[in-house]
Formats: C-alpha cells, sequence, structure tokens
C-alpha cells in the first residue's frame, strides 16, 4: 500500500556554491538571539546591553566577565585583580 504522503527529496546540501549561506540562515532561524549580517557570512549575537555601557565601568564589567567564564579564576573587585584557584594537592609556586 503507498503511503499518501509524499517523501521529502531535499538533500541536505543542494548546491555546494550555498551550502555555507543556507547552513548559516538555518542557525540563524533556530535561534532567536543570533542575527545573520545581510551582505557577509557572519552570524552575531542580539544583545540589549552595549559591549561598553560606561568608560567608569569598563575594567569592573570586563573582569567580571572573565572570571565568570573561566572557573579557575578568583576575582578581587576590591583590588581589581584576578587570581588562579589553587586545586587541593597544587603546589605553591615560588
Amino acid at each position: 500500500m503507498a503511503s499518501p504522503h509524499r517523501p521529502i527529496t531535499k538533500k541536505l546540501i543542494n548546491s555546494p556554491a550555498s551550502c555555507v549561506d543556507d547552513s548559516l540562515r538555518g542557525v540563524a532561524a533556530l535561534l532567536p538571539r543570533l542575527r545573520l549580517h545581510p551582505r557577509h557570512r557572519v552570524v552575531t549575537v542580539k544583545q540589549k546591553k552595549k559591549l561598553i555601557n560606561s568608560p567608569a565601568s569598563c575594567v569592573d564589567d570586563t573582569l567580571r566577565g572573565v572570571a565568570a567564564l573561566l572557573p579557575r579564576l578568583r576575582l578581587h573587585p576590591r583590588h581589581r585583580v584576578i587570581t588562579v584557584k589553587q586545586k587541593v594537592g597544587d603546589k605553591a609556586m615560588n
């Protein structure tokens, strides 16, 4: 018995010339925080916040961001210093 639905015949790559553009459009369509640049093959993240909101807090914001991304780092905000957390058993460096 034949199926009443037609099979999907679209290939993963329809054209080698457009496969990068097709992939970028697909990724940007799936993730609403991403934006595809209209003239370049670039996908960016939509942000409500500017990269530098105020020059006075630029250094503090950057240090907080770096420490948040790398769990082995520890921020000392009063002194604007980042140190590496020692694991138990690590020898102190002389």
